[in-house]
């Protein structure tokens, strides 16, 4: 537990938890509202190629993107649709907002 006269009184892990929380709720809602796994992209000064400077031998790959979108899902314990799991939610306190 945090010591008294800091933070709120919380255990070490429940940053970490407030985080893994806070993101699932936010993709359990765009998912409700209908932003599928497709609209997750980079913005297109990102993804441009650059005519010149360092970034122009930088090369951003829509094939490349996927696989690391379905990584960074994995990571966070979503399936490949971006969608994250009843195993993941049941430990935030939050499974009853799983899609049915």
């Amino acid at each position: 537990t945090v010591t008294a006269g800091r933070g709120w009184g919380l255990p070490r892990q429940a940053p970490p938890d407030i985080g893994e929380r806070r993101l699932a709720l936010a993709r359990l809602y765009n998912w409700r509202e209908g932003f599928p796994a497709a609209d997750d992209r980079l913005p297109p000064q990102i993804t441009k190629p650059h005519v010149s400077g360092p970034l122009s031998k930088v090369r951003l790959d829509d094939g490349d993107l996927a696989a690391q979108f379905r990584a960074y899902y994995a990571q966070r314990g979503w399936d490949e649709a971006g969608h994250p799991t009843p195993s993941t939610l049941e430990p935030l306190g939050i499974s009853q907002y799983a899609p049915a």
